[in-house]
């Protein structure tokens, strides 16, 4: 599986300085009958996509756990050695009936196509790639939530500064993107995957017929996701469209 190597990923680097390696034997992953990649940028709504395959008790989720500070965490606590520990313990050790769910940022891409898990697993990996279409939303949501650390509805209840309008942030966001974006296309154009696509308009307006389609096949019948018990909100309020505005004013 080739994956293009990312400049400075922190979580590949967090990973290799707790474990060493991040080599992963195929006799760790075999327990693993389907991993689903959410293979997201953030404020594309992959945390709902998440969310809602959860409602469905058939996965178990293990969402951002790739990232550096989780992978530490997850490891002291549970005591855990290798990054082959990691997977086999807590990931696969966890997986519903060998169904799992990740979100899957660029640098959580590289650290599995390093470990080995990609070619360990071949066809049993269900990449979707999830996009926002209206990119100046998804930058403005992005900024606001920069500043105020609300990273997700779960976070809201928590204080935070009052966001500052900066275009410049805006604009950096929209090419932060656009460029991880580009990136999980290369990717899957190096290894001829087609990918599930998913937009987040799509998965708001029609959440359980949009989730239900990112596992078709995978059962017997429909998965079950059940909207009603989805734990993420939508955050977005007048701020977000008086920045829309003054962004497109100026």
């Amino acid at each position: 599986m080739r994956v293009p190597p990312l400049e400075g990923n922190v979580h590949l680097l967090a990973a290799m300085s707790i474990f060493g390696s991040v080599e992963v034997p195929a006799a760790s992953v075999a327990g693993l009958r389907n991993l689903v990649l959410i293979c997201f940028t953030n404020r594309s709504g992959s945390w709902l996509l998440a969310d809602l395959l959860g409602t469905s008790r058939r996965f178990f989720v293990g969402g951002e756990c790739l990232n550096g500070d989780e992978v530490a965490n997850i490891a002291q606590r549970r005591r855990i050695r290798s990054f082959a520990g990691f997977f086999e313990e807590y990931l696969v050790g966890q997986a519903v009936d060998g169904n799992l769910v990740l979100k899957c940022g660029l640098p959580h891409l590289e650290i599995l196509g390093r470990s080995g898990v990609l070619d360990h697993l071949g066809a049993r990996v269900r990449y979707v790639h999830i996009e926002r279409l209206d990119r100046l939303a998804q930058a403005i949501s992005w900024e606001i939530a920069r500043q105020t650390q609300h990273w997700s509805s779960h976070r809201a209840h928590l204080p935070a500064p009052e966001p500052v309008y900066d275009r410049a942030g805006i604009e950096a966001a929209i090419e932060l993107f656009a460029g991880y974006n580009h990136g999980f296309g290369t990717f899957f154009g190096l290894n001829g995957i087609v990918p599930e696509h998913v937009t987040y308009e799509a998965l708001v307006a029609r959440p359980a017929e949009v989730a239900e389609g990112v596992v078709a096949g995978m059962f017997a019948g429909p998965a079950g996701v059940d909207p009603a018990k989805v734990t993420f909100r939508r955050q977005a309020g007048p701020r977000n469209e008086e920045w829309r505005r003054r962004f497109l004013a100026e």
